[in-house]
């Protein structure tokens, strides 16, 4: 079972490079933050929420298939950055805010 946050999951979710011109994905189940939601509700995910890729199929335009957890794991290897949910006292936020750009990093 795979970890991601709903921003990664958006990100990979709305990437053409996925899908192909026609691919989909069917059976979709994700545990967000401790609840059960299934493919209608993808559009609901907020960034910071904790996701565990439990089922889905997608469906490629060569009439092939996979996992969703699997390609979701291909695809993350070919990202070139990468999303960190981190947790800092109060008191060192800005702190550490200057340095994640001074490493060329962004704040979303």
């Amino acid at each position: 079972m795979i970890k991601t946050t709903g921003a990664e999951f958006k990100r990979f979710y709305d990437d053409p490079s996925v899908w192909g011109k026609n691919g989909w994905c069917e059976d979709i189940e994700l545990n967000v933050n401790n609840s059960i939601i299934i493919d209608q509700e993808i559009d609901s995910l907020a960034d910071s929420d904790n996701i565990q890729i439990l089922n889905g199929v997608i469906y490629f335009d060569d009439e092939s298939d996979a996992s969703l957890e699997t390609t979701f794991k291909k695809w993350r290897k070919r990202q070139i950055t990468t999303i960190l949910m981190v947790e800092v006292p109060k008191e060192k936020a800005e702190a550490l805010k200057i340095e994640i750009r001074n490493l060329g990093g962004r704040i979303i």
